[in-house]
């Protein structure tokens, strides 16, 4: 992946979803759909949802949501054990 890419995909790890508006104003990105290409392209599996809203002017309008289909599961570290004996402790 390059620069673009990796930055969109980081974007929606971290925040879960992004949409043209945040890709332009957090990440410089103009062409976001072509970035979504790239990361299928490269395996990602990406959904994509269409929003529907009012401008600022009144007007109805549509645009693209992207998620990650499954985010990857962040692994748990295993507890630390108590060590009850002064014997059980092993140097290494």
């Amino acid at each position: 992946m390059k620069g673009q890419t990796k930055r969109v995909y980081a974007y929606m790890q971290r925040f879960g979803s992004i949409t043209p508006f945040d890709a332009f104003a957090d990440l410089g990105v103009m062409r976001l759909a072509a970035r979504v290409w790239d990361l299928r392209k490269a395996g990602v599996e990406i959904k994509e949802e269409t929003v529907h809203a009012v401008n600022r002017c009144g007007r109805a309008v549509r645009y693209a949501r992207y998620r990650l289909a499954a985010p990857k599961p962040v692994p748990v570290p295993e507890p630390v054990r108590e060590v009850q004996d002064a014997e059980q402790l092993v140097l290494i």
